[in-house]
């Protein structure tokens, strides 16, 4: 043990001749520089975690943000669709009053041609009633029944 401490103690003399000062002011600035070094490592090990850290918690803000984002443009997307829904909905109900309003004057005028009149559909008759379900051209005669009646 002794041998060790001659061995530091020459290298210290060495060192504060090389650099000018005595060999205490050398002993105390070679402790700090030693003692230095592993707290700035442990520092930077530190700093490094606590980036690491913050850079998830930045991610998870930034994850947060998009999904409120996503999330804000689906609500809109329901608004619209239900406003499309509800425009549909009141043109189908008006589309259905009308075509009942229709199909009321029409069985009027079918009570007004008596028993024998309500009998004799023309082409015309059909396609009103039928909205042209065969592809009949309006005026043209059909050469058969469709098929099923």
């Amino acid at each position: 043990m002794r041998a060790l401490l001659d061995r530091i103690r020459v290298l210290a003399e060495r060192g504060a001749a090389l650099l000018g000062i005595g060999a205490i002011a050398f002993a105390l600035l070679s402790g700090l520089t030693l003692g230095s070094l592993p707290s700035a490592g442990l520092s930077f090990l530190i700093g490094k975690a606590a980036g690491y850290r913050a850079a998830d918690r930045q991610a998870e803000i930034n994850r947060l943000a998009r999904d409120a984002a996503e999330a804000r443009v689906d609500a809109a997307v329901a608004r619209a669709a239900e406003r499309s829904a509800r425009a549909d909905e009141a043109r189908n109900a008006s589309a259905q009053v009308a075509a009942e309003k229709r199909n009321v004057e029409y069985a009027k005028l079918l009570r007004a041609l008596g028993p024998m009149g309500a009998c004799g559909l023309s082409d015309a008759d059909v396609g009103r009633l039928r909205d042209n379900a065969w592809a009949v051209r309006r005026g043209a005669r059909r050469s058969h029944a469709p098929a099923g009646r």
